[in-house]
């Protein structure tokens, strides 16, 4: 296997972050539209759905904190990327 450079490798994981991020919030939103769909389905006051219920509660909280989570993995990019270039420099 080839050694990669200390650029790459941040880079690399960079690309993971980002990924990582990308994928949360499909998830998230896919979730809420699948539990949405079901709740549509069920009869009211029954235990599905106020399970179902909880869910998409669980789902909105996750989607308020998506927009921080974006935040704050944008400026982890960053400063990543400030360091790499500041050290290329050095």
């Amino acid at each position: 296997m080839e050694m990669q450079k200390k650029g790459q490798t941040a880079w690399n994981a960079l690309a993971a972050a980002g990924l990582g991020v990308g994928v949360f919030i499909i998830i998230v939103a896919v979730m809420a539209q699948v539990l949405a769909q079901v709740a549509e389905t069920q009869t009211d006051d029954s235990t599905e759905q106020n399970l179902t219920e909880a869910g998409i509660l669980a789902m909105a909280l996750f989607g308020d904190w998506a927009s921080i989570i974006v935040i704050v993995a944008i400026a982890g990019i960053v400063i990543t990327l400030l360091v790499l270039a500041f050290r290329q420099f050095s």
